[in-house]
């Protein structure tokens, strides 16, 4: 069985990917719906942590453990005027915290990249219709 993550900001299509892998795979790819880089990210955003330096000797330990699992890393990249579109249909409009779409954006792409995945696939849902994506992803498990 493949181990797969798949990251993003909201409403970059990590539902529907995931959804939709699962089904072309018959289930047999377990997919993780965002990866430990994402919640250090939303870790830091938010100021969750009350030991910073206790929790960045954490989370490393935890990433390097992450690492070894993992068969492919997926991250899920918008253009801000299809993520406008999405969160209006979704009646979704912000995101978390206080940063604008870009600044959120392109955050969680730093902290997804700072991880070092061995395995990484982008791909901009914006560019790709989800069958696109989909095929991407096949090739590279």
């Amino acid at each position: 069985m493949k181990i797969v993550t798949v990251t993003g900001i909201d409403k970059s299509g990590k539902s529907t990917i995931i959804s939709e892998l699962f089904k072309r795979t018959n289930g047999l790819v377990y997919i993780i719906d965002r990866d430990i880089s994402t919640w250090h990210f939303f870790n830091e955003l938010l100021e969750r942590s009350k030991d910073n330096h206790l929790y960045k000797k954490q989370y490393n330990a935890k990433l390097k453990d992450f690492r070894k699992f993992i068969d492919l890393s997926i991250l899920l990249t918008i253009d801000e005027e299809t993520w406008l579109k999405r969160c209006k249909e979704h009646k979704e409009p912000s995101l978390v915290g206080n940063l604008s779409f870009l600044e959120h954006q392109k955050e969680l792409v730093k902290y997804f990249t700072k991880a070092h995945y061995p395995n990484v696939l982008k791909l901009n849902t914006s560019e790709l219709t989800v069958n696109e994506c989909i095929n991407e992803i096949l090739k590279r498990i």
